[in-house]
């Protein structure tokens, strides 16, 4: 992963999520978001910025991941992560504390299923994601107050 830079043509304030999904077309397939706490929105994001205010985003490509941090005032360009390199870390890891706020993942084992005739939460869960190496990364899924992807 390469060293932060200053992101190109990104606004000085956070997106707001309909900005963010506005990112979906050309070669990105998702738009990820991080929902952040409280603590943390209160620190990053400035009082004029929008209700729905997106301070972490993950572009996916059919190739890679390209990753945008909003901080100090500005957003950060955190490099992109191509699928095909092995000596990255998993980028299913990563996402796991991501939701998928516009378009369709490949990462499908990173989804939270729901049960056919069940309500819109599912019953909490724990997703194991195993690769060859072994046990990659859990998560659980259906948290009361978070919806499921």
């Amino acid at each position: 992963m390469d060293q932060p830079e200053p992101a190109e043509d990104w606004p000085g304030r956070p997106l707001s999520e309909a900005e963010a999904e506005d990112h979906l077309g050309g070669d990105v397939v998702g738009v990820w978001v991080m929902d952040h706490d409280e603590g943390v929105r209160s620190v990053t994001v400035p009082a004029d910025a929008p209700e729905d205010a997106v301070i972490d985003v993950v572009l996916e490509t059919e190739d890679a991941f390209e990753m945008y941090s909003y901080t100090g005032r500005r957003w950060m360009d955190y490099g992109v992560q191509h699928r095909d390199d092995e000596e990255a870390p998993s980028m299913a890891g990563t996402l796991a504390s991501y939701r998928l706020l516009a378009g369709e993942s490949t990462l499908r084992s990173l989804r939270c299923l729901r049960r056919p005739g069940s309500p819109s939460a599912p019953r909490p869960f724990i997703v194991i994601i195993v690769s060859r190496s072994g046990i990659d990364h859990t998560t659980t899924c259906g948290r009361p107050g978070k919806q499921s992807q």
